[in-house]
């Protein structure tokens, strides 16, 4: 069988890693982690302090600190984000209000974690009616490297167009969903004046509703539209069972890389 290959000029793997439940422990307990197939590993997560501060708790920090260790023996050239969640909108709103101190515990935290970036998941209905606070929060982490998840249909595709010139990528949570509804959230966010190339796809490993089917999809959507990448929720989680990942999705996505030499 001939494959034809579009070529995408950067394409990027990126996985979700989570630190707070058991799914953690089983998975680093376990190794065998396929650490090296991902270009960056987001750390997730960390909330917000009543004052607007990064909540990063001495467990996170041990955590933070082992899965970069072993992150960075396969793959030294990766990058490590930390994944700021909060459902408290009033949190984002002190932090855009005292953006300047909100910015200084950013920083302080990038450095002392040796972080390469934040990722903002502010996945609530009133991100759009905050849409300026969410600027402003996002352009705050600066000149540390910023994403941004977006939940399709509660971020509204305006929303999304605001981030063109503040974002290095969006991941788009596209679980659960048919290609064409993807293509044409793709499409929109377009539209709105968000680029192709900082666009990164979403598949799960929870739930099993990505399967090769779904993920090839994916990947032909991305290499029709030149997009950024794929993002893997989550990396810490993929089949557990007796306490034991399985890599079920990770390694039919590994499966599809090779077979589009990506």
């Amino acid at each position: 069988m001939i494959i034809l290959i579009q070529q995408i000029a950067c394409f990027s793997v990126t996985g979700y890693f989570g630190l707070f439940d058991e799914a953690y422990v089983d998975t680093m307990n376990t190794g065998g982690v396929p650490w090296s197939m991902f270009d960056r590993l987001i750390l997730s997560f960390v909330d917000l302090t009543p004052n607007g501060f990064l909540n990063v708790t001495k467990l996170k920090i041990d955590r933070i600190n082992n899965v970069t260790k072993w992150y960075k023996k396969s793959k030294p050239d990766g990058q490590v984000f930390l994944s700021l969640y909060d459902e408290r909108e009033e949190r984002f709103v002190i932090d855009a209000k005292h953006a300047v101190t909100f910015k200084n515990n950013v920083k302080k935290w990038v450095t002392s974690l040796n972080l390469n970036g934040i990722d903002v998941d502010w996945e609530t209905a009133s991100i759009n009616v905050n849409s300026d606070v969410l600027v402003t929060v996002l352009k705050a982490c600066w000149p540390a490297k910023v994403t941004h998840a977006v939940w399709p249909y509660v971020t509204s595709a305006t929303t999304v167009g605001l981030l063109a010139n503040v974002v290095d990528d969006i991941n788009i949570m596209s679980y659960d969903m048919r290609i064409d509804q993807i293509e044409s959230l793709v499409l929109d966010y377009h539209q709105h004046g968000f680029p192709f190339d900082k666009m990164v796809l979403g598949i799960e490993t929870e739930s099993g509703n990505d399967n090769l089917q779904s993920m090839d999809g994916k990947i032909k959507l991305i290499q029709k539209y030149n997009l950024s990448g794929l993002f893997v929720w989550r990396v810490d989680n993929d089949a557990i069972q007796n306490h034991q990942p399985q890599w079920t999705t990770i390694n039919l996505l590994k499966s599809l890389l090779h077979k589009y030499q990506l």
